[in-house]
């Protein structure tokens, strides 16, 4: 990733797979890779080990927490821009009415 630069080439890259609120505190997976492709491929690998194990209401709360904060951001910090919607495109169509 940076040429010339031994120290930097050593660098790894830190993945984590999980989210809160809406999974367990502790129900997360990371790792260490030496490449972001190698990274990504181990991701992906735990995504689908993890995925499966969240159900509607997971990604509900964490939809619900992630509005929240972005009410009470725009609420402490008029000026900024809000952040985009995580929302699925239905629940987008559904608000915009």
């Amino acid at each position: 990733m940076f040429p010339g630069d031994p120290e930097r080439e050593a660098v790894q890259r830190l993945w984590t797979c999980g989210f809160q609120p809406g999974g367990a505190p502790k129900d997360y997976a990371l790792g260490l890779a030496d490449t972001f492709e190698e990274a990504r491929d181990q991701w992906q690998a735990a995504w689908e080990v993890y995925l499966p194990r969240r159900t509607e209401i997971d990604f509900e709360e964490w939809r619900q927490h992630h509005r929240f904060m972005a009410d009470k951001l725009a609420v402490a910090c008029p000026h900024r821009r809000r952040p985009i919607s995580w929302s699925a495109p239905a629940e987008r169509r559904s608000t915009a009415t």
